[in-house]
């Protein structure tokens, strides 16, 4: 019940369900505490205080609305403080001769929602070409940022270290930004950096001069986002979702042909399929007609949205069956088998090449133990 009532008002124009007429239709009663637990591990509440202002549901606590103006004050500020470092930092490494995009954070929430207070922004998240890197973490510095993992920080820019960026901090300004010199861990980027920066296109954010990818590349940037952490939060998806329904897209035959290029057909694919059947988003005709049935898909859907109607997520990040059920399945979503085997060296390589450093000889031997159980676990169509 309370999942459901999370996607029907988990969008801008939300769906005014039957759930006013639950008495007559047998439905059973709502539980707030939960639905709350839920749209907050989901990052919802925004929209979802919106929404209930919008289409109140009959019964709802008194004080609900000011429950959820409580809960998310909070990230409101925390939104904006971000959107006011992400023009500064990106202005000040534009100046100094370093060019950079911006995607996902504060400008993806203004341009998909329209409203900065609407989407949840924990950090800023910047992209560099990998020769720029080394100049762009020392810049941060001098912007009063400090890296958090200073062993990767040392490094910043090399192929091998993955997932390909170093975390900073401001602590002075309460904000935090990945700093990224590729687009994605996977075998065969949609992009190198270098490519990315040429295509480069400018965005109007909050009355500065922002640079993000073009409409087709950053869709897919992002279902390849959500797709990597497995959708384990439903906000990744409302971004597709209403992505499809402003029509910015941009072409949409152009979206699948990067797709296969980039062997990410399988991951755009099932970001479709789960934004039409939860959401009820129109897809372009090109992006519809690749929906054929496909249960490797609708399996991965079902399993999906089982883990998101569960009070937390469904397994903890630091444990080994974890990381390895999550690399399951990222391997699952890359189309075939070099781009599987490139995913798979991207993520054991650094192990043995660099987070170590106390001699060769452990590391291998980690690094084997781990290959042998990963192989060892079955990789079924659907993991």
């Amino acid at each position: 019940m309370e999942y459901k009532l999370i996607l029907a008002y988990s969008r801008l124009l939300p769906q005014r369900p039957a759930y006013n007429r639950r008495e007559a239709s047998g439905d059973p009663p709502i539980d707030w505490p939960r639905l709350l637990r839920l749209a907050g591990r989901h990052g919802l509440l925004p929209l979802m205080t919106r929404s209930l202002g919008l289409c109140p549901i009959a019964g709802q606590p008194r004080d609900l609305e000011k429950t959820l103006a409580d809960k998310v004050k909070p990230g409101l500020g925390r939104a904006i403080r971000h959107a006011a470092e992400l023009i500064r930092v990106a202005g000040a490494l534009e100046t100094a001769g370093v060019p950079v995009l911006s995607l996902k954070g504060p400008l993806e929430a203004v341009r998909i929602y329209g409203d900065i207070g609407l989407r949840p922004v924990r950090d800023i998240d910047l992209y560099v070409r990998p020769a720029d890197a080394g100049r762009a973490g020392r810049l941060l510095g001098g912007l009063g940022y400090r890296p958090l993992v200073p062993e990767i920080a040392a490094r910043l820019g090399r192929a091998w270290i993955a997932p390909g960026q170093a975390p900073f901090r401001n602590a002075s300004a309460a904000t935090a930004l990945d700093l990224h010199w590729r687009l994605a861990e996977t075998s065969r980027p949609l992009f190198d950096m270098d490519r990315a920066i040429s295509l480069r296109t400018e965005r109007s954010f909050e009355g500065a001069r922002l640079h993000t990818l073009p409409d087709e590349a950053r869709f897919l940037h992002l279902c390849q986002h959500g797709s990597s952490h497995g959708w384990s939060r439903l906000i990744w998806l409302c971004d597709i979702a209403e992505i499809l329904r402003n029509g910015d897209t941009g072409d949409a035959g152009r979206i699948r042909s990067l797709a296969r290029a980039s062997g990410q057909e399988r991951g755009l694919l099932l970001a479709c399929h789960l934004a039409a059947t939860l959401l009820d988003a129109p897809l372009p005709a090109a992006l519809a007609d690749a929906l054929q049935p496909d249960g490797g898909i609708g399996d991965m859907a079902r399993r999906i949205t089982r883990d998101g109607d569960r009070d937390a997520a469904p397994d903890r990040p630091d444990t080994l069956a974890a990381r390895y059920r999550s690399l399951r399945r990222q391997l699952w979503l890359q189309d075939g088998v070099s781009a599987r085997a490139g995913l798979l060296w991207r993520r054991l390589l650094p192990a043995a090449r660099d987070l170590a450093g106390k001699g060769p000889q452990p590391v291998p031997v980690a690094l084997l133990r781990r290959m042998i159980r990963l192989l060892a676990l079955p990789l079924r169509r659907t993991p």
